[in-house]
């Protein structure tokens, strides 16, 4: 994950899955995942971030392994 800071007032997300990562379906599961589990992870700051996430290749993730490490992502940068 790869952050900055920004003056938006809100949280900004992009999420990048190259073609490695499967077909399509597989592909949108996970960008489905990381928006759902950034969406469910609201920002307890004031510091607002625009955030890109890339996951590696090869890399099965669940909705509750993403949501966890980046709600600690989250806590870890903002303090």
């Amino acid at each position: 994950m790869t952050y900055v800071a920004n003056r938006k007032g809100q949280d900004r997300l992009g999420v990048l899955v190259g073609k490695r990562h499967g077909n399509a379906v597989e592909r949108n599961r996970l960008k489905r995942i990381v928006r759902e589990a950034v969406r469910q992870c609201p920002a307890e700051t004031t510091s607002f971030l625009d955030v890109l996430v890339q996951p590696r290749a090869g890399t099965r993730m669940s909705f509750h392994r993403f949501s966890e490490a980046y709600r600690l992502w989250r806590k870890s940068v903002t303090n």
